[in-house]
């Protein structure tokens, strides 16, 4: 029978693989290298997000010298409601 600890540490290793290093032990400098990146490319997508809505809004806008349909007047006919009965 394997002792606790081995049998946790083969368990780990099943999960996590044998190059597992906590966070603790990354250092300062590679975790904030790793939490730019992913700022830069979450920024980046944004970016490209906007820039699409923007392109999208702007071809289907009407060019200005196209001319502007007419305003028809609109004929609004108000009818007496019935009278209620007492």
């Amino acid at each position: 029978m394997l002792d606790p600890e081995e049998e946790v540490a083969r368990k780990l290793d099943q999960v996590v693989g044998k190059r597992y290093v906590p966070a603790a032990r990354q250092g300062v400098l590679r975790r904030a290298g790793s939490a730019l990146a992913r700022w830069l490319v979450g920024a980046l997508c944004a970016v490209a997000a906007v820039a699409t809505i923007v392109w999208v809004i702007e071809s289907h806008r009407m060019p200005k010298d196209v001319p502007r349909r007419a305003e028809m007047p609109v004929t609004v006919t108000i009818v007496p409601a019935p009278a209620k009965a007492p």
